[in-house]
């Protein structure tokens, strides 16, 4: 397993039964993605002087925690403790991991920032880089408090747009569950909510490279552009944006929706609010409908959609249910 970890994290091409071990791998254990995600974030780039290094700094400082295992054990095996130890610090909305490494013989602290934008909730903030991030409701973004030198990398669960600050030697790259996307200096948005079918990487100025799917299909998005990934069917499309405001117009506060189900705009309400529906009657879930909100209140949207699916609602606090 290790080997195809690495082999991942080096942007080598998994053929398709490695790629199927990494993502069963992946589901089996819920502590496995986070170890993933964090090696991706600390390990980008290193080389294998590197990462014995990194492992006998881990162990020096973890071996008053935990047993200390076999002196074969791999290089994965010591950083997959360390990982999974620094990810249980996290506080609240805001959480720093702190990792340790060698750099030409002094020991360095390395700290891993970690926001998350609960459901109701939207933040605004500014990279090490210079670089301005706007998180939509829902979503998390790991980065380093301080990037490398020929990197910056950051991990996303969810949806955020990007303004990068150019930077040629530093290419700026983001990994999502289906994402990899690369970039020098840009502004774009990237949506990549796990329980999404759709997910989508949209381009308002620049240049985007993106790499998407299981099969790592390489798109180069320019301005106005977007590429789609349909999680079921794995496949991709690459597109014109017609209105620019149906993906970026969250960042002004605008709800906006074109030929859009129901279940879809609950589950978009669900995060823009911060509540829960309940439905108890029957609906007309065929039937779509489109519609454009400026900083719309909740009672403003709901009753515009019952009157639409001529339908009742009750709010109980955070819990809005549809009869």
């Amino acid at each position: 397993m290790e080997e195809i970890i690495f082999k991942h994290l080096n942007r080598e091409r998994l053929t398709s039964a490695e790629q199927a071990k990494l993502e069963n791998w992946l589901t089996t254990d819920p502590k496995n993605p986070k170890v993933f995600n964090q090696l991706k974030l600390n390990l980008n780039g290193a080389t294998p002087g590197e990462l014995k290094n990194m492992k006998d700094e881990v162990w020096k400082h973890l071996s008053d925690k935990i047993e200390q295992p076999e002196p074969n054990q791999s290089v994965f095996s010591w950083l997959k403790i360390a990982a999974v130890i620094i990810l249980t610090i996290g506080l609240g909305a805001v959480a720093y991991f702190e990792t340790s490494t060698l750099n030409r013989g002094k020991e360095e602290t390395k700290f891993i920032i970690e926001k998350e934008s609960l459901n109701g909730q939207k933040l605004s903030f500014i990279l090490p880089d210079g670089s301005s991030v706007k998180l939509n409701a829902g979503s998390k973004i790991l980065f380093p408090k301080e990037f490398d030198h020929n990197s910056r990398n950051i991990e996303l669960v969810g949806e955020a747009y990007f303004d990068v600050v150019r930077d040629e030697s530093r290419p700026f790259l983001i990994s999502t569950e289906n994402f990899e996307v690369e970039v020098l200096g840009t502004s774009f948005n990237v949506k990549a909510y796990p329980d999404d079918d759709i997910m989508a990487v949209a381009v308002r100025s620049g240049k985007v490279n993106v790499e998407i799917g299981p099969s790592a299909d390489e798109f180069l998005l320019g301005t106005e552009e977007m590429v789609s990934y349909l999680v079921e069917e794995n496949r991709s499309k690459k597109e014109q944006l017609s209105d620019s405001q149906l993906v970026f117009g969250w960042t002004e506060k605008k709800l906006i929706y074109e030929n859009a189900q129901i279940t879809e705009i609950f589950k978009d309400l669900s995060r823009w609010y911060g509540v829960e529906f309940e439905v108890i009657r029957s609906l007309d879930y065929s039937k779509k409908i489109s519609g454009r909100y400026d900083n719309p209140s909740l009672i403003d949207v709901l009753n515009s959609l019952s009157f639409a699916y001529e339908f009742e609602f009750l709010i109980n606090e955070k819990k809005i249910i549809i009869k």
